[in-house]
């Protein structure tokens, strides 16, 4: 691990002989998405799909790609065969992602929800869904899936507000 956290610290790095190990191409490979240095990032996720068939190979390219609002080609890998198949949770939220990134509300929303039935508590996807709800002014879902807060309390009284009036005599 000391030599990849050295690699990785090292100037022009992506020109450095890769790391041997699938951990260590690992861990450069996401220092180097932290450092938002995506080009090398991707260069190293490649690297780890051609030499290693760990799933995780796939889902950090995938999330490479989507930061670099890439979701298209995030979509594709994730789609493609995959010896093994990629694990369904993992897929899902890198899946979610992409399509956020790539500013698609439904299918990230979508993709979210399907997390939240496979595990109710997934806090991720929790947050994500939450965080999309707000976004599509949506406070009672977004504060049924990740709970209260003063903005939510105010957006749904202002729905509260909005709505109130196109009521029917009938419905009161």
């Amino acid at each position: 691990l000391g030599a990849a956290l050295l690699w990785i610290a090292t100037p022009g790095f992506a020109q450095q002989p890769a790391p041997q190990s699938s951990a260590e191409l690992l861990t450069a490979t996401r220092q180097a998405r932290d450092a938002r240095k995506f080009d090398d990032a991707e260069q190293l996720a490649r690297q780890g799909m051609a030499r290693f068939e760990d799933p995780v190979w796939p889902i950090t390219l995938a999330l490479i790609l989507a930061d670099e609002r890439r979701s298209n080609e995030a979509l594709a890998i994730l789609a493609a065969p995959w010896p093994g198949g990629l694990p369904k949770v993992e897929r899902l939220i890198a899946e979610a992602y992409a399509n956020e990134r790539g500013e698609l509300v439904w299918p990230a929303l979508t993709a979210y929800g399907e997390v939240l039935l496979l595990q109710p508590e997934n806090a991720e996807a929790r947050q994500a869904m939450a965080r999309l709800m707000d976004r599509i002014r949506a406070p009672f879902g977004a504060t049924a899936i990740g709970g209260t807060n003063p903005t939510r309390d105010a957006d749904e009284a202002a729905a509260l507000v909005r709505w109130s009036g196109t009521l029917l005599p009938s419905d009161q």
